[in-house]
């Protein structure tokens, strides 16, 4: 099941990312560190 959830990563991490951005939310530091992880997941 973790592989399909890492699978995900990228659509996820760009949502959240998304979100927090729209309504100017703050973002913590393992949570800056965790986007981070699942952005790179997404290719070019």
């Amino acid at each position: 099941m973790a592989a399909a959830a890492e699978a995900y990563w990228c659509t996820y991490g760009r949502s959240w990312t998304s979100v927090k951005a729209t309504y100017e939310l703050t973002v913590t530091p393992d949570e800056k560190s965790m986007l981070a992880k699942m952005l790179d997941t997404c290719t070019p």
